[in-house]
């Protein structure tokens, strides 16, 4: 993965990903993407995890 930080008032980082390479971004974090980039939006980690982030406020889904 490469990127790049722009931008002055409102810095934004921009990833270039291989076609190999996943990222997962936290719910909200991920303001565009071109039209070759697909989003799968799962909630990772069995229920233990769900549950786990339901208690500690965190999003209970993963954006890939």
């Amino acid at each position: 993965m490469q990127y790049q930080i722009i931008g002055k008032p409102f810095p934004v980082v921009v990833c270039n990903l291989t076609d190999s390479e996943t990222m997962i971004n936290q719910s909200g974090s991920m303001a565009w993407c071109t039209a070759n980039m697909a989003m799968d939006t799962t909630t990772k980690g069995g229920f233990g995890k769900v549950i786990g982030r339901f208690f500690s406020g965190e999003s209970l889904f993963l954006n890939r």
